[in-house]
């Protein structure tokens, strides 16, 4: 990958609230997913809580993927 070793380059985006003010939250596990070549079903697994998490853990969990 393009950005194996700069992740404390790597900019952050804020997802966008839905209409009823909610974030979508799941478009981080498919975000994760394309970035590291994994399944959904594999990022989803690792992270049932989803949208519980803060963006900080999402960067952590790249991290221990090593990125």
């Amino acid at each position: 990958f393009g950005f194996v070793g700069r992740s404390k380059n790597m900019k952050m985006i804020k997802q966008r609230p839905l209409p009823n003010g909610e974030v979508a939250m799941d478009c981080g596990v498919c975000t994760i997913a394309m970035l590291a070549d994994l399944p959904y079903e594999k990022v989803l697994t690792d992270n049932p809580n989803y949208r519980e998490m803060s963006d900080r853990y999402w960067m952590r969990y790249l991290q221990l993927l090593g990125f």
